[in-house]
């Protein structure tokens, strides 16, 4: 998954970025500025923030309606899937949908993506993110129960199967160092998706700062 966990951005400079990062801004201020906040805030400034807030939502729709790649399917997905690249249809399925389809795994979808390298398909026209279902195969009925995804976790053999240059006494070093302890379901011993995501995030991209998150 693209590295967004730590999106930042000048409302400055709206106009010099890319019409994808603009519909992951797009995304993270769509919600309104808590009203809890008006007491911890002040109303005033709260007002401010939110105005901003509006404004900026405002810019970014008018910016992409001028972009001649909107609602396009993203290359960073069909990077991943190059035999898709000339008949990939912008039929998608937003993540609420896969979590009421796989409802074992609904509040995990997150790690899960992160763990499977799911990327966004598209954009909708209102800046939703759309994915591609066949992506989430191994929650599927007849591929779960073989797969090492579980709600508390996932398996050693699991992580090292999406992740083979990693090498097993590596992963369990990480994991002692953290002092991660494993948890147990449907008899299978499994990292706890925190520790894995982590993981991945260090031992695969090689991003140390997660080692002070």
């Amino acid at each position: 998954m693209s590295s967004y966990f730590q999106i930042q951005w000048r409302d400055d400079e709206l106009d010099n970025y890319s019409s994808d990062k603009l519909y992951y801004i797009w995304n993270v201020l769509k919600d309104v500025v808590p009203v809890e906040l008006k007491q911890e805030l002040g109303r005033v400034k709260w007002l401010k923030i939110e105005k901003q807030r509006q404004e900026s939502v405002e810019k970014i729709k008018n910016i992409l309606n001028s972009r001649p790649d909107k609602y396009e399917v993203r290359k960073v997905w069909l990077d991943l899937h190059p035999k898709e690249a000339d008949t990939a249809k912008t039929e998608g399925v937003e993540l609420e949908e896969i979590a009421n389809k796989f409802p074992q795994m609904s509040k995990q979808l997150g790690a899960f993506i992160e763990l499977e390298n799911i990327e966004i398909k598209y954009f909708e026209l209102d800046g939703t993110p759309k994915y591609e279902l066949a992506d989430f195969k191994d929650l599927f009925p007849e591929n779960f129960t073989s797969v090492g995804f579980r709600n508390l976790g996932i398996t050693e053999e699991q992580f090292l199967k999406l992740y083979p240059d990693v090498k097993a006494a590596e992963l369990e070093r990480f994991l002692e160092l953290m002092g991660c302890e494993l948890e147990k379901e449907d008899g299978l011993e499994l990292i706890p998706y925190r520790f894995a995501v982590n993981a991945k995030r260090i031992l695969v991209d090689g991003d140390r700062l997660s080692l002070r998150r």
